[in-house]
């Protein structure tokens, strides 16, 4: 079982051009301006971080079959289920809770006696308390726990390149694409946004910012 540790890149220049993507799919303007891209720089890997499917489905979408036809190896990068399961059982238990709150609010409410009373007050605050916690801890997961478990292993696939400069793509979502070039950036990698759904004209130049 792994550890989330973040080891810190030793004797190598690593740049990343980060891509926001919201599926794994690829619209003309954006195979057209990756061809651009991996046409005019060498890059060692890529790595994604779009889905939770089965492995089989994932090797099969345009994305994964684009790298696919280049022959630049790719690699899906996720948390890991055993390091979410703790927090995952946390939220469901604090679901039921919630379901179970909610149906014996709305049966005292259907009382127009109780509806006011201090019993029907203390469960409704208990109910938004409870949703509260669990909003909390979702972000926790999505924004925060996740993000950090991607950089580890990106930072493992960057230790087993034996080269001194190291070029790589990155596909995530947009709820985590600041907090990753946040991170990435922590770790001394030069972090370039890549936009592949604008239409560029034939002559134009990389959208690099």
């Amino acid at each position: 079982m792994e550890v989330l540790e973040l080891k810190p890149i030793k004797e190598k220049k690593v740049s990343l051009c980060l891509i926001e993507k919201e599926s794994k799919e690829l619209s003309d303007a954006e195979y057209d301006n990756l061809l651009i891209l991996l046409r005019g720089k060498k890059f060692n890997f890529a790595t994604i971080d779009l889905c939770d499917d089965e492995l089989k489905k994932i090797y099969q979408t345009p994305l994964a079959q684009f790298f696919d036809n280049f022959e630049t190896p790719y690699y899906y990068v996720n948390i890991p289920d055993y390091a979410k399961i703790h927090l995952l059982n946390e939220i469901s238990d604090k679901k039921e809770q919630v379901e179970e709150l909610q149906g014996e609010y709305e049966n005292l409410c259907l009382n127009p006696a109780e509806k006011e009373s201090l019993k029907a007050q203390n469960l409704f605050s208990w109910i938004h308390l409870l949703k509260s916690e669990v909003k909390d801890k979702e972000d926790y997961l999505d924004l925060k726990l996740r993000p950090l478990w991607i950089i580890k292993k990106v930072l493992d696939i960057i230790e087993m390149i034996n080269e001194d400069e190291i070029n790589f793509i990155h596909f995530t979502h947009k709820e985590l694409f600041s907090e990753l070039k946040k991170l990435f950036e922590a770790q001394s990698i030069k972090v370039i946004n890549f936009e592949t759904n604008k239409i560029m004209k034939k002559k134009s130049i990389l959208i690099l910012t």
